[in-house]
């Protein structure tokens, strides 16, 4: 009798905790999305693709939704890499940029994750970053003239 009432007592408890664990992903995964901020989570991440060594583009959770990631620096083979791992402190990565890519080529680089940025598709993600580069170079050649 007591070992029937125990195992009921365990079930119920049981029944409990996954039912918080469950309300918790919920709300985690809600207050992520209406927030407002762009980002995604990681175990979501689709597939990935490097325009150069400073920057990449994440597709997550599908290839509707891509990202543009900017390194902290230069991140040595990141163009050659053929894994990639997004290491963040938080299960999703969002703007505030909070997190780390790692490659393996073939030593283990940690590579800080500066900004993310919400883009149409690959191609538009490379305008941007090339429109950036030549508004560099524009400003340098105006600094010179002076």
């Amino acid at each position: 009798m007591k070992s029937q009432k125990h195992l009921n007592w365990a079930r119920v408890l049981s029944l409990a905790v996954a039912g918080t664990l469950l309300v918790a992903c919920t709300t985690a995964g809600q207050s992520q999305e209406s927030s407002g901020r762009d980002g995604f989570f990681v175990r979501n991440i689709y597939d990935w693709r490097a325009i150069d060594n400073e920057n990449l583009v994440i597709w997550a959770p599908n290839r509707k939704n891509a990202y543009l990631v900017r390194l902290a620096s230069y991140c040595h083979g990141l163009n050659f890499a053929e894994t990639l791992v997004v290491d963040s402190k938080l299960p999703y990565l969002d703007t505030s940029g909070l997190g780390h890519v790692v490659i393996f080529n073939p030593t283990k680089q940690r590579c800080l994750i500066d900004t993310l940025e919400r883009v149409d598709d690959y191609d538009t993600a490379v305008a941007l970053i090339e429109g950036e580069e030549e508004s560099d170079e524009d400003v340098d050649a105006e600094g010179g003239e002076t």
